[in-house]
């Protein structure tokens, strides 16, 4: 048998129910703000409302934030400020050793050396102070006395005293340089009107040019070495004549002597290099131009050899004619002139260019100058 409902009962349970929605609408509410999207539509402006005072709650927080910060900023370069005031008083305090309130030249010198351990002298401490200085007194004021700007000054007037020195130098070499350079000139002009060479300042004759021009000569050796019969008297003499004839043989062996006119090209393109050392191509053009020039001697040698045969001849009993001889001492003593002639430039141009200078001969020098074109 079931219980009886009494109304006291029934209303208690209604009681139940009505805090059971009470709590179920509450959350709704807190699961709205929790999850949006999922509430219904009267709990909106209730969301919106929370979110707007978290956001001006940020906000205001940041911008106390901000403002703390710039506060310790502006604390700490105030600071700064003052520690370095009080180093800049400090400071000057140890350079104004009188204690007069300013500090003067022999201050600053001895001031400048204890700190930063630079000596300068009475004129640049000076300087210093004229610069640094808005007073028109001798010193520098505690306004007027800033260390940065003192290190830029120093520099500066030391930059500038340097440069006054250089230029001091400068200007006291100039004349001892121009003395120098005349005395130069003049010697290389004696020497070249001297016949001895010069040198060529835009060129180092290296080994290779030297010994180039060396070989040089070697054509017009072995072609001076027809007239070296007087030499054959003298025994010391018999190792060269022996080289030069071995020379000889070699270049003139072929057939029409096609060696001596392939070295002889080889030389003219040597010469006509604008590539190749200044030392090397003179020299190559000057041996050719004297082995051209032994040619005319021993020309001449031939037609007075004919000259004589024919101007000595005579008829014997039988009317033969013989011809005539020219006396051995006259042809000694022509071919021996030539070859010391000969000789003499072949070895002085040899000489010159294992120094590195250019041979000056008479005449042939000039001609091959003019002939020769300039390069390095």
């Amino acid at each position: 048998m079931l219980p009886k409902v009494t109304r006291r009962s029934r209303s208690t349970l209604i009681r139940a129910f009505a805090l059971v929605a009470i709590l179920f609408a509450s959350l709704s509410s807190l699961c709205f703000v929790v999850r949006p999207g999922s509430t219904p539509q009267h709990a909106r402006p209730l969301r919106c409302r929370l979110m707007a005072e978290t956001v001006d709650t940020s906000l205001a927080d940041i911008q106390d934030e901000v403002a703390r910060l710039r506060a310790e900023v502006a604390e700490l370069e105030e600071d700064k400020m003052r520690k370095e005031q009080q180093e800049q008083e400090d400071t000057f305090r140890a350079f104004d050793t009188d204690g007069n309130g300013k500090v003067d030249a022999n201050e600053l010198q001895s001031g400048v050396k204890d700190l930063w351990g630079v000596e300068v002298d009475s004129l640049t401490a000076s300087r210093v102070i004229t610069r640094l200085g808005t007073t028109e007194d001798d010193g520098l004021q505690p306004t007027e006395f800033d260390l940065k700007r003192m290190e830029e000054v120093l520099n500066q007037v030391a930059a500038e005293n340097q440069a006054a020195k250089e230029k001091e130098a400068k200007e006291a070499s100039e004349p001892h340089e121009q003395q120098d350079d005349a005395l130069q000139k003049a010697t290389a002009q004696a020497l070249k009107d001297l016949g001895v060479g010069d040198k060529d300042s835009s060129e180092e004759a290296d080994a290779t040019a030297r010994v180039g021009s060396v070989f040089a000569y070697l054509l017009p050796t072995l072609d001076t070495f027809r007239f070296s019969q007087a030499l054959a008297h003298f025994s010391w003499t018999a190792p060269l004549l022996s080289a030069m004839d071995f020379g000889n043989q070699i270049l003139y062996g072929s057939p029409f002597g096609i060696g001596s006119l392939i070295i002889f090209i080889a030389m003219q393109r040597i010469a006509g290099d604008p590539n190749q050392p200044f030392l090397l191509r003179f020299n190559m053009r000057q041996a050719a131009l004297i082995s051209i020039g032994s040619f005319f001697p021993g020309c001449l040698r031939t037609f007075i050899t004919v000259g004589s045969q024919a101007a000595l001849g005579s008829y014997d009993n039988w009317d033969d004619w013989s011809p005539g001889n020219l006396p051995q001492s006259v042809s000694d003593l022509g071919n021996t002139f030539v070859f010391i002639v000969f000789g003499g430039c072949i070895l002085y141009s040899v000489v010159s260019s294992l120094m590195g200078v250019r041979p000056r001969i008479p005449w042939l020098s000039e001609q091959v100058e003019q002939t020769l074109p300039r390069g390095k």
